[in-house]
């Protein structure tokens, strides 16, 4: 005979008196375990059948109320597995939140894990992580507990009323500590040269791109010469670089859909690129190198003298070299590959660009770094022009 749905009700004496505790058959798993709902602490018979009664109902309402037993990180993989096909650079942004909190919350029961515990785990990684980072992470964990409740692995997801910190606005404070001013990126072009000509060969002319087009760390380094048109002045964004297990991975879908883009060169940067491309051969018939492994003619590569063998970029390696000529140069600033995004932007609105085209050759729909950038360099542009217009008044008039 079936006992699915039976309650049963009983004492249990503890330390602090008699206690009482419902138990609630809940049938059998697919392995054919018995499946039960207990819960214990109630002060009266009464009020442990008045409770059982409340989850037996939620039971035959079809809400699971038997949760599973799997943990966190156990439940994470499965759903990352079932994630399909993710870009390398996704993957990894995912597989960094997914190990933050495995860290924080160690090997939590999923169904244990609380609203308070999940706005101490916020709390905790925005003393360490940057307002964006914090976001990033808050977005792939929310999709971890969301799938976790609509399969039915627990029955309340604790992320959902969470709160996340606030941040203070920093960069409103000095908004031009986000990019360089003209005498600074003079200043690092001019040490990045020297060390171009010393032993990173690229360097200069990978840098100058950057300031020159705005492009991000990952678009320049997955350039091919396929994408330089010297006849149309133009170049085709088309991919991003990634660096994993492979070393690399060439992905032809970029960060976004506007991240797809062609954009026109100045003669100067033209005549940058024709020169780096005819040093690129004179290196590869000094060196006797055979290109890369996947004979893709990247426009930037380094080159392993011992092995003879040329590689696309690696992004780790151009940020280091980035951050320490920075320092050499004397810039005061937080020098980062993204900060020449930054400044071509501000050096396009210095020249009058409106701010859809800029955001157009940058290739995003919307930024607000981009936009508080615009409006700050157009804001000092237009209180230079009314000073130009007092002073001429004050020459002309006669009043």
């Amino acid at each position: 005979m079936s006992t699915q749905g039976k309650i049963r009700v009983y004492a249990r004496q503890g330390k602090n008196g008699i206690s009482y505790t419902y138990c609630i058959e809940a049938g059998r798993d697919a392995n054919g375990k018995r499946q039960r709902k207990t819960k214990s602490g109630f002060k009266t018979k009464a009020q442990a059948q008045k409770a059982g009664l409340k989850m037996l109902n939620e039971l035959l309402l079809g809400n699971n109320i038997i949760e599973s037993t799997i943990t966190f990180e156990q439940y994470a993989d499965e759903w990352l597995k079932k994630k399909g096909n993710v870009k390398p650079n996704t993957l990894a942004v995912i597989k960094s939140a997914i190990s933050t909190a495995v860290n924080y919350f160690g090997n939590c029961k999923l169904k244990d894990i609380t609203l308070y515990q999940y706005e101490c785990f916020l709390n905790d990684y925005a003393q360490t992580h940057s307002k964006n980072s914090l976001n990033i992470t808050d977005i792939y964990i929310k999709q971890i507990f969301a799938s976790a409740k609509k399969y039915g692995v627990i029955c309340k997801n604790p992320t959902d009323d969470a709160i996340k910190p606030k941040f203070a606005a920093s960069y409103e404070k000095n908004i031009t500590d986000k990019y360089l001013s003209t005498d600074e990126l003079m200043s690092f072009l001019n040490v990045a040269k020297q060390k171009s000509q010393r032993k990173h060969q690229y360097f200069y002319y990978y840098c100058r791109l950057l300031a020159y087009t705005g492009l991000r760390i990952g678009e320049a380094s997955a350039l091919i010469w396929d994408n330089v048109s010297f006849e149309d002045k133009t170049l085709t964004i088309e991919a991003t670089l990634f660096y994993g297990k492979k070393p690399y991975t060439r992905q032809l879908s970029p960060k976004t859909d506007t991240s797809r883009r062609i954009i026109r060169l100045d003669d100067n940067t033209l005549k940058l690129l024709k020169e780096w491309k005819n040093l690129q051969l004179q290196l590869r018939m000094k060196y006797g190198t055979r290109g890369t492994d996947d004979n893709i003619n990247y426009v930037f590569t380094s080159i392993n003298i011992n092995n003879r063998f040329e590689m696309p970029i690696s992004n780790n390696r151009v940020a280091y070299l980035i951050k320490s000529t920075g320092i050499k140069a004397g810039i005061k600033k937080n020098i980062h590959p993204h900060i020449f995004r930054h400044t071509h932007a501000s050096l396009l609105a210095e020249a009058g660009t409106q701010l859809e085209v800029i955001s157009q050759r940058l290739g995003h729909s919307s930024s607000n770094i981009t936009r508080k950038i615009y409006l700050h360099i157009t804001q000092n542009l237009e209180q230079k022009s009314i000073e130009k217009f007092s002073d001429y008044m004050q020459k002309v008039s006669t009043f």
